[in-house]
């Protein structure tokens, strides 16, 4: 008995020695690996243009361009209130602009906006010792390319703004305009932030590099993409050279343009990242990273390059309508 439990203690031993081995020897799968990716912020397209229309550059939208339901009252003056809510609100964007005066319809950029009103009223009530005003306002949008075609449409929930106050300070109830038109900013805001362009932030796969390119992408994976961008600049021949430190100097670039503080330092950086994208491409590279990289790196380039356009029109804009010095 003591003989049969001394082998199969030996048996035990050695199954567990060979286990123990076995592991030490596991190769290093990738699942393994912490992940060797950058943060970036790219720009998506807005629903709009998913929904078929092109990048909106100008709105036209007058008071005859806000239309109501059979059986819905809805004054001049309230067109005009609709209409001046509307442009404010797309002017506030930064990224795109509203006018009154209808564009030539060979512009392709130009689209019409219909507005169509269901509902735009208000209703006065008391409850107890309180005097309650609600402001219903219920409206579609419809955009249409070159004043011709339409290619989106859009119906906000409908909303209603209350205001409430005692009845020994009912004077101080606001007027049904001012109610309607609240009703109709709040009811927009989420409508037209529809129209522009999303910021998405989005991971950036870096490759590894070898030699004293190591380095690079160990700084550019701690976040420190300026030094890294440095780094693989000097490695990088005229001609170009490897498609995967062209496509890592173009990461690096992007993470520059991520982390700059003003739209201009991102235009610059975006620009740069996009350059290093097309020449890693142009070397043959079929990859789906390097295609995709590109792609939304030009996207938001394009964003940014619009909201500086637009802030230099705006700009000009004022200083045309300033008054001559002396006057």
């Amino acid at each position: 008995m003591k003989s049969l439990t001394t082998g199969l203690l030996t048996v035990v031993g050695l199954s567990l020695a060979i286990y123990l081995a076995g592991c030490a020897t596991l190769p290093d799968f990738p699942s393994f690996k912490k992940n060797r990716e950058v943060l970036v912020e790219v720009v998506r397209p807005s629903q709009m243009e998913e929904g078929g229309c092109k990048t909106i550059h100008l709105v036209y939208l007058s008071p005859e361009k806000v239309l109501s339901a059979q059986g819905v009252s809805v004054s001049y003056a309230s067109r005009q209130m609709i209409a001046e809510e509307i442009r404010r609100l797309l002017n506030e964007t930064g990224y795109i602009k509203s006018t009154t005066v209808p564009s030539d319809l060979e512009d392709s950029d130009y689209h019409d906006m219909i507005v169509k009103v269901t509902s735009f009223e208000v209703k006065h009530s008391q409850e107890g010792n309180y005097r309650r005003k609600t402001a219903f306002v219920d409206l579609s949008l419809v955009l249409k390319e070159g004043g011709l075609q339409e290619c989106y449409s859009i119906t906000p929930p409908v909303y209603d703004h209350t205001a409430q106050v005692p009845i020994h300070r009912d004077q101080s109830l606001p007027s049904d305009r001012v109610l309607l038109r609240q009703a109709v900013r709040h009811t927009l805001e989420d409508v037209v932030s529809t129209f522009v362009p999303k910021k998405v932030p989005t991971l950036r796969p870096v490759r590894g590099l070898s030699g004293p390119l190591t380095r690079s992408s160990d700084l550019l994976l701690a976040g420190n993409c300026q030094d890294a961008l440095v780094m693989l600049k000097q490695h990088l021949t005229p001609n170009g050279g490897d498609p995967q430190v062209l496509y890592n100097a173009g990461v690096a670039a992007e993470c520059v343009a991520t982390q700059a503080r003003n739209q201009q330092q991102k235009g610059q950086a975006l620009e740069v990242s996009v350059n290093y994208y097309k020449q890693a491409l142009a070397l043959g590279v079929t990859d789906v990273d390097m295609q995709r990289a590109r792609r939304e790196a030009q996207q938001t380039l394009d964003f940014y390059q619009r909201i500086r356009a637009s802030s230099a029109d705006q700009r000009q804009q004022r200083e045309r309508y300033k008054s001559p010095k002396g006057f």
